[in-house]
Parts: structure tokens; C-alpha cells; sequence
């Protein structure tokens, strides 16, 4: 079996061990400041699931930037980085090459659009990987990515890691993104605590709304409509009924495709079948 071992300048702080030790074997949500080394967890987290399994770690973040920059700092904590690949996914590599990625890499970085759309299509295995590491966790609310996916990778086994410096304002935000990512326990560090403060630096922040352009709220105007008439296409087929286009999630559509691929595979389904799947994946893109 292959061991992860971690680089001589590799120590962390007394609260990063806490946080690991209390969220091993659990669906974990860790809620720290910025700047406080949520990624040293992950890596703490990856070398104990990866070396007692020799399973695949998957590492998630919503941007290109911030998938590079986690796939740099995990290599540079490995002594022995030479043992082992790492791949960086973006949708620019074909579903035929990301199929060879996901057998060959033992730790994959993407973003979860793409993982999301590699499960419906059945070219990732969620199966083959012992850890999901969820970035930016709060954004696993509503019909995100993160929620799918997390509901696959947990039903084949893998553990997940959370990771956010802000959970949400409310409690129902907050228990959303609890359930959506399967969570067990969650632990939480502020600038305040004891352990915590020795490595604050004082910081300003000014907060600045900015207004959406003009040609943003158009081009988002003509995909909505779009995507409501095609909604609406779906009811005339008697599906849906009772649900506004703004309560479909991805989900809801995924459930739907699934549905119709039964029905196709049972034989001899009726037009009104062929047309819904070929509406439902327009839809999907849409979104």
C-alpha cells in the first residue's frame, strides 16, 4: 500500500490537531475564520482516510483559482509527492481523457459543476474514493452541486470534509447545508478562543456591494425566460404539476431523467418520453 508521508516543516496547531482528532470517522463540518489554515485540516484528514484505505481523495472548490491553489499547497506538504498524481479538472479536458484521470490520479481537484456532471454521465466512480474535501461548504444550499454530489459520495461509502469560514446568518441556512452535506459533527474556531488567538493578526474589513451590470441582468433575464417556457413544455407533458421553475431544482431533474431512462428501458415509451428527455437535458445546461 502506498503511505502519504508529510513534509519536516509540516506542524500544525494545537487547535488544527483538536479539530482532526474530534472529526476523524465522522461527515465533518469546520467552520474557521480565513487566514486560521482550514487547508492544513484537509491535508491532516486526507493522509490519515488515504493511508488507511489507499482510496482517492477528492478535493472541491466553486472556482478554477481556488482548485489550483489547494492542489499546490496539498503537494508541497508531501515529502514524498514523487509517489504519487495529482490532477487539476477543468471542462476543457474531454469526458473520454477525464475517465483515464479518474482511474490513474489518486487526488483529483475540481470544481463541482464538473464532478456533478460526471456523475449523471457515469464517468467518475464515487465508489474508488475515501474522502470528499467540500471548499467554501457554505454554498451547499438550495440546488448547488455540492448537495448532489455529497448525497452520491455518501451513499458509496466516502467520508466528507467541509470546510467555511462563514456558515450562514440563520439556523436554517446552517441545518440546510448540514443535511445537504450529510454532516455528523461540526466543530467551530473563533478569533477569539483561547487557542486561536496567539495567531490572529488584526484585520479591517470594509464590506462593498456591488450592482450586477446591466448586460449580466439581461443575459440572465433571457435564460430565465428560456428556462421557464421549457419548464413549462415539461408540464404540458403532465410533469412537474404544481411546481413553480423556481422550486425545480437539479436535483428534481435528475430524478426526472432517471425516471425517463426507466421508462425508455422498459420499451416502447410514449413520444411525449423521447420529448421530455430531450427538454430535461436542455435544462440541465441551462441551469
Amino acid at each position: 500500500m502506498k503511505q502519504i508521508k508529510l513534509a519536516g516543516d509540516f506542524k500544525p496547531r494545537i487547535y488544527q490537531q483538536t479539530i482532526f482528532a474530534n472529526s476523524l470517522n465522522k461527515n465533518t463540518l469546520v467552520v474557521l475564520p480565513t487566514g486560521l489554515g482550514k487547508t492544513i485540516i484537509a491535508i491532516m484528514q486526507c493522509v490519515y482516510y488515504f493511508n488507511k484505505t489507499n482510496k482517492k481523495v477528492l478535493f472541491l472548490a466553486p472556482t478554477k483559482p481556488l482548485v489550483e491553489q489547494q492542489e499546490k499547497s496539498f503537494r508541497k506538504f508531501f515529502s514524498n509527492e514523487s509517489e504519487f498524481k495529482f490532477s487539476v479538472l477543468t471542462g476543457l479536458v474531454s469526458p473520454k481523457k477525464r475517465v483515464n484521470l479518474y482511474n490513474e490520479n489518486d487526488f483529483i481537484f475540481s470544481t463541482p459543476q464538473l464532478i456533478e456532471n460526471d456523475i449523471v454521465n457515469r464517468i467518475i466512480n464515487p465508489k474508488d474514493f475515501c474522502l470528499v474535501v467540500v471548499d467554501e461548504a457554505h454554498r451547499a444550499t438550495g440546488n448547488y452541486a455540492y448537495s448532489f454530489i455529497a448525497e452520491q459520495f455518501f451513499l458509496k461509502g466516502a467520508k466528507i470534509l467541509g470546510l467555511t469560514a462563514s456558515p450562514g446568518t440563520n439556523v436554517d441556512s446552517i441545518k440546510e447545508i448540514i443535511t445537504n452535506l450529510k454532516i455528523e459533527t461540526v466543530e467551530v474556531k473563533k478569533y477569539d478562543d483561547v487557542d486561536v488567538k496567539p495567531y490572529v493578526q488584526k484585520t479591517n474589513i470594509n464590506k462593498i456591494i456591488v450592482e450586477l451590470p446591466e448586460e449580466f441582468k439581461k443575459i440572465k433575464s433571457l435564460l430565465d425566460k428560456t428556462y421557464s417556457k421549457r419548464i413549462k413544455l415539461l408540464k404540458d407533458y403532465g410533469y412537474f404539476e404544481g411546481k413553480l421553475a423556481s422550486q425545480i431544482s437539479k436535483k428534481d431533474l435528475l430524478e426526472l431523467q432517471g425516471f425517463l431512462r426507466a421508462e425508455i428501458t422498459a420499451g416502447q415509451p410514449e413520444e411525449k418520453v423521447w420529448k421530455a428527455i430531450s427538454i430535461s437535458a436542455g435544462l440541465m445546461k441551462l441551469q
